[in-house]
């Protein structure tokens, strides 16, 4: 925005006025190019940056990015600031470390249940055999026992997690 701010005061514009011209520039600009943008709606979008000048930052539902100068070697340093300057809940922290460590652990956990061919076969044959109703429970039955294996083993990290948070 340095360059455009640049121009915009050279050229007499106050600073309010230069936001207000930038914002009905850009909304031109996407009205011009609406056919080629996505029609997703971008949930949960919000966006800052700490001391309002460095390290900017942008969140959805779906993501969290935070940019710097490449020059920069502060990597962690610059994306743990733009992390506090969101301040997320700590229930939001909590649930992304539950999926953090579902992504890790999840497979290993799935081997340690699919590693009983014995108890995979009765299971798939009773799946063969059963009405409908009969294979949704069974279904329904495997995947919480499943969940109830990962989370087993996931939860002392997330609650790991939890002490280093109070």
């Amino acid at each position: 925005w340095a360059p455009i701010r640049d121009v915009l005061q050279d050229a007499g514009f106050h600073v309010s006025g230069q936001d207000l011209l930038i914002r009905d520039y850009l909304r031109t600009f996407e009205e011009n190019i609406a056919e080629q943008l996505s029609e997703d709606s971008l949930a949960g979008l919000s966006w800052g940056s700490p001391n309002n000048t460095e390290n900017p930052w942008i969140r959805t539902d779906r993501a969290f990015f935070s940019f710097m100068k490449k020059d920069d070697g502060l990597l962690l340093q610059n994306l743990e600031a733009s992390l506090i300057n969101w301040a997320p809940k700590p229930s939001r922290l909590l649930l992304t470390k539950l999926r953090a460590e579902i992504d890790e652990r999840g497979i290993e956990v799935q081997n340690d249940a699919l590693d009983d061919s014995h108890a995979a076969a009765l299971w798939y044959s009773e799946l063969l055999k059963g009405t409908d109703s009969a294979r949704r429970n069974l279904s329904t039955e495997m995947v919480r026992r499943h969940a109830d294996q990962l989370l087993d083993q996931i939860l002392p990290n997330v609650n790991n997690f939890v002490g280093r948070m109070a």
